[in-house]
């Protein structure tokens, strides 16, 4: 499983949207109004001013978390209503939430914080109006039982999480600036962690001017979410080089960059080697079709180097092994990963040393003329999957074989959409290939599709019609290209995130797994305390 298939098991857990702070607030002094009232007429301002007071301490103690404070104060303010009418202390009804509120908490406070902000709260209210907790020693013993419960919980799954990590970082963390970020709409908190954390690399860069386009290859890769780190690579390229498309090569989110504007140095880099003069011209030796296995290439092939379109129809295709850049730099043999089909096979071993055997047969000394179309449109409406509503046409020929290159802004596509584009145009062209570039912007922004982090692109059919229409135009616009150049850009110093991100990937799935089976512990304890207290106080009663 790779990271981003376990950060999709564990967002859509976690993504829990709460009502709106508003209606929370409103709905609260509802409440608090009973309170008062069944305080006023029946049992004494005594049963409101401690609520009061707690309501108060909790929030002001917590004000980093209101909303969710807020929320968790509505459930505690109904239950110290109901419990109000039976025989057990109405006050023992100020501990039901704790455990919840900790575990809010804690994604802003550190875990000793928050065990201070939790027990404060239900026990300053026993000291102001009974100046002893000598009558209510159960109760003390009950709150401080809920809160060391809680606390070494977290502090369990927290060493959990250090012990795989190392570098001093536990699963909270690593877990506070993601979760601040993502609630609070705020890059910064991950991006200040990550290039904390990040390491210095070589970062390589492949360029192909063909005519007017300059199709950019480098090994990095482009997330994590948002506007955090690379994300938002592949549109400050196109601003700064209008005609450029970035493609998506081998690698995985160890190749992230940690902030946008360690990405933006990388994107200026660029840049200034597109307009300089040390470029390679090329020849053009032909479109070749070829398959490895489960894999469906095709290649462009060019007298120093090549570069290949990798599909996958039948196990899905998502973040090849950074490994195969290697082997590209030694022969030459450069791989787009198109993430086209949402993976759903891992790959061998065998599968990918098979694909680089394969693709050394790819072979030709006969030149050829090269031919290209363009045309780019934009949809009226949203399609579900697509970060950006525009779509790139690119048509290329060698005489014999037409090919069409299909560019959504996307993380991938679902299978159905790749297979209706291919039979839509299947009339025009030998070879019709979707590709998007693991398009990470529009991840973790809650869009309101659904719990997903990375939503596919998805068979649309407005989109449908869009890819047919460009690749009309596109192979109507085709013309003989003259010029075809190569270079290669080495940008040293960059930080990546590298193998500390595989590191975070295990924790997570390691201390997830743990945390899904095991976080009931805590939020049960106050039930099982004050049960316990009940049959403890009745057996007394009856010795």
């Amino acid at each position: 499983m790779n990271s981003e298939d376990i950060a999709r098991k564990y967002y859509a857990r976690i993504n829990i949207k709460l009502p709106d702070i508003k209606k929370i607030g409103i709905f609260l002094a509802s409440i608090s109004s009973l309170i008062f009232i069944r305080g006023f007429l029946d049992l004494g301002l005594q049963y409101f001013f401690i609520y009061a007071i707690y309501l108060t301490l909790d929030v002001g103690l917590t004000f980093k978390t209101l909303k969710s404070s807020l929320f968790f104060m509505s459930i505690t303010a109904v239950l110290y209503l109901l419990m109000s009418f039976t025989r057990i202390p109405y006050i023992y009804s100020l501990g039901f939430m704790m455990p919840l509120n900790m575990y809010s908490s804690v994604t802003k406070y550190n875990e000793f914080r928050s065990f201070i902000a939790l027990i404060i709260p239900p026990l300053v209210p026993l000291l102001i109006f009974f100046n002893s907790l000598n009558h209510y020693y159960y109760y003390v013993v009950y709150i401080l039982a809920i809160a060391v419960v809680s606390y070494l919980y977290l502090k369990y799954m927290g060493r959990k999480g250090e012990k795989i990590m190392g570098m001093g970082l536990t699963s909270l963390t690593v877990l506070r600036p993601f979760v601040n970020s993502l609630m609070d709409r705020k890059p910064n908190y991950v991006e200040d962690f990550l290039n904390g954390v990040a390491k210095r690399s070589l970062v390589k860069v492949n360029i192909f001017n063909i005519g007017d386009k300059y199709l950019i290859l480098p090994d990095i890769h482009y997330g994590i979410f948002d506007s955090v780190g690379s994300s938002r690579f592949v549109y400050d390229m196109e601003s700064e080089v209008k005609d450029s498309i970035v493609l998506h090569g081998p690698g995985d989110h160890e190749r992230d960059l940690p902030t946008r504007n360690e990405s933006r140095i990388v994107v200026s880099k660029i840049r200034e080697a597109i307009y300089s003069s040390d470029w390679s011209d090329q020849k053009f030796y032909g479109i070749h079709f070829w398959n490895s296995g489960r894999f469906q290439a095709t290649t462009l092939k060019f007298s120093d180097v090549s570069l290949t379109f990798l599909e996958r129809p039948n196990g899905g295709i998502d973040d090849l092994p950074f490994s195969l850049w290697n082997f590209s730099d030694m022969t030459g043999h450069y791989f787009v990963d198109t993430h086209n089909s949402v993976q759903v096979e891992e790959y061998t071993k065998e599968e990918i040393e098979r694909l680089k055997k394969d693709s050394l047969k790819v072979r030709s000394d006969v030149e050829k003329p090269l031919y290209m179309g363009y045309a780019e449109g934009s949809l009226n409406s949203v399609c579900k999957g697509l970060c950006d509503q525009r779509v790139k046409f690119i048509a290329f020929s060698d005489g014999d074989k037409k090919v069409g290159i299909v560019y959504l802004y996307a993380n991938n596509a679902r299978p159905e959409l790749t297979q209706k584009i291919k039979e839509e145009l299947k009339d025009l062209y030998d070879r019709v290939i979707p590709v998007t570039p693991d398009d990470h912007s529009c991840s973790g922004t809650f869009f309101g599709f659904s719990k997903a982090l990375y939503d596919p692109a998805s068979l649309c059919d407005e989109l449908v019609r869009l890819v047919k229409e460009l690749g009309s135009i596109a192979l109507a616009s085709m013309k003989p290209v003259t010029n075809i150049r190569y270079k290669k850009l080495s940008i040293g110093g960059v930080k990546t995130l590298g193998k500390l991100l595989s590191a975070m990937t295990v924790a997570l799935n390691e201390v997830g797994s743990v945390a899904m089976k095991t976080f009931w512990i805590p939020i049960i304890t106050p039930y099982v305390l004050l049960l316990f207290i009940i049959l403890f106080r009745f057996s007394l009663l009856h010795l």
